[in-house]
C-alpha cells in the first residue's frame, strides 16, 4: 500500500476501505478479459484490456512517485501516473535529426519484457532485448547475465544509452530450491549491469520490487525504510544497493505483483491462481493485501522515463508505481473462478498469518 496521487499537485486521501469493489471495477474487468482468454486458449499476447478510460484516453488509478534528491523533473506517464515534480507542466522539446538512441533491455522474453520490447516496437529507437534460452532474432537474443565477461562484450559491441535491467528470478519454488542461484541473477548480475553502465556512460533503471517493506506502516514513500522479510525482499534491497553505489546515476522502479498477457498461467502469480483452482486448491490466503499491477501500464511508465531522460531531465534514485485497487489472495481466486466458470463453492478463506514471514499489506 503506498501512496497514491492524482496530479502533481494533489494526493488522494481516500481511505483504503472505500474502494470500488463491484464487480465491474477496472481490475476485475481486466482480469475477465485475461483469464477468459486462457480459458478458451486464446493467444493472450495478442490480448488488449479492457480500461475505464479518462477524459484524455488514459486508464486511471495509478501513480508514479520519485526520490526527492533528484534533479526536479515533471511529466504524467503515458499510463495516466504522475512523476514528482515542483514544476507545473512538461513537454519535449523537439530534437534535431540525430542517431536513434540504444536501447538494451534485459528480461526481454519475461511477463514485464514482452510488454516492454512490445512498447518500445513503436519508436524510433534501436532497441535489443536480452534473454536466457527464448532467442528471437534480430531482436531478441541470448546472453547469460550470470557471466559477467559475455555482458561486458554485449555493452562494448551494443554501446546503449540507456539499459532497462528488468530480469529476475521471482518465483518461490526457485528461491527456496536454489537461493543461491536465485542471488546470481538478482543480485550479483544486476551488480554487473550497473557497473557496465557506469563504464560505458549508459542511463540504467532497475527494477526492484515492494516486497522490500515488511508489511507493518503502510504507506510507503521513497524514503521509508526497507525491512524485507522474504529471500527475494532481501535479494531485491541488496540489489538496490549494488546498483546504486555502482552506478550513482542509476534510478530504481520499484513496482508491485505484476500480471499482463502471459504464455503460461504460471508467468504471472496472478494467472496462476487459475492452475491452482484447476488442481482443486480450496483454502487461500485472505490475510496478505496486494495491489495488482498491469504489466503494460509499467512498461508505459519506463517508456515515459527514458523519455524524459532522452529530453534532457536527470532522473535519478528510487522511484515507485503501482496500481491502486487492492485485493486479497481469496478475492483473486473468487474472480478467476467466477471469470473462467470454475466451481467457487467450496473455496474457504484464510484470515490467519501464513506460517512463512510475509508482509501483510
Amino acid at each position: 500500500d503506498w501512496p497514491t496521487a492524482g496530479s502533481f499537485t494533489e494526493r488522494s486521501s481516500k481511505p483504503k476501505d472505500e474502494r470500488p469493489r463491484d464487480q465491474a471495477s477496472q481490475a476485475t474487468a481486466l482480469w475477465r478479459e485475461q483469464l477468459l482468454e486462457i480459458e478458451v486458449a486464446t493467444a493472450m499476447e495478442a490480448a488488449h484490456p479492457l480500461r475505464k478510460a479518462s477524459s484524455n484516453g488514459r486508464p486511471p488509478g495509478e501513480t508514479l512517485h520519485g526520490h526527492k534528491d533528484v534533479a526536479e523533473t515533471a511529466g504524467t506517464s503515458a499510463s495516466g501516473g504522475s512523476l514528482w515534480s515542483s514544476a507545473a507542466s512538461f513537454a519535449v522539446p523537439e530534437q534535431a535529426s540525430r542517431p536513434a538512441p540504444r536501447v538494451l533491455v534485459t528480461g526481454a522474453t519475461g511477463l514485464l519484457g514482452r510488454q516492454m520490447m512490445r512498447t518500445l516496437s513503436s519508436t524510433s529507437w534501436e532497441v535489443c532485448g536480452l534473454c536466457k534460452s527464448r532467442t528471437q532474432p534480430p531482436s531478441i537474443v541470448t546472453c547469460d547475465l550470470t557471466q559477467e565477461e559475455a555482458f561486458w562484450q554485449l555493452m562494448q559491441q551494443f554501446r546503449p544509452q540507456v539499459v532497462l535491467h528488468l530480469a529476475a528470478e521471482w518465483r518461490p519454488e526457485a528461491l527456496r530450491q536454489s537461493p543461491e542461484q536465485a542471488r546470481q541473477l538478482n543480485v550479483d548480475a544486476a551488480g554487473t549491469v550497473a557497473a557496465a553502465c557506469e563504464k560505458f556512460k549508459a542511463w540504467l533503471v532497475h527494477l526492484s520490487a515492494d516486497c522490500v517493506f515488511d508489511g507493518t506502516k503502510p504507506p510507503y514513500s521513497v524514503e521509508s525504510r526497507p525491512n524485507p522479510l522474504s529471500e527475494y525482499g532481501w535479494q531485491k534491497l541488496h540489489s538496490e544497493q549494488l546498483v546504486r553505489a555502482a552506478c550513482p546515476t542509476a534510478a530504481v522502479l520499484r513496482v508491485p505483483l505484476l500480471y499482463g498477457p502471459v504464455e503460461s498461467p504460471l508467468d504471472s502469480a496472478i494467472t496462476s491462481l487459475y492452475t491452482d483452482l484447476r488442481n482443486g486448491i480450496r483454502e487461500v490466503d485472505a490475510w496478505q493485501c496486494c495491489y495488482p499491477t498491469w504489466a503494460g501500464d509499467v512498461a508505459n511508465v519506463l517508456k515515459a522515463m527514458v523519455e524524459l531522460h532522452l529530453s534532457g531531465e536527470r532522473l535519478q534514485g528510487i522511484y515507485h508505481w503501482q496500481g491502486n485497487e487492492q485485493f486479497t489472495w481469496h478475492e483473486m481466486m473468487l474472480l478467476v473462478a467466477e471469470t473462467t466458470g470454475l466451481d467457487a463453492s467450496g473455496i474457504s478463506a484464510v484470515t490467519s498469518p501464513p506460517a512463512t514471514s510475509l508482509p501483510r499489506d
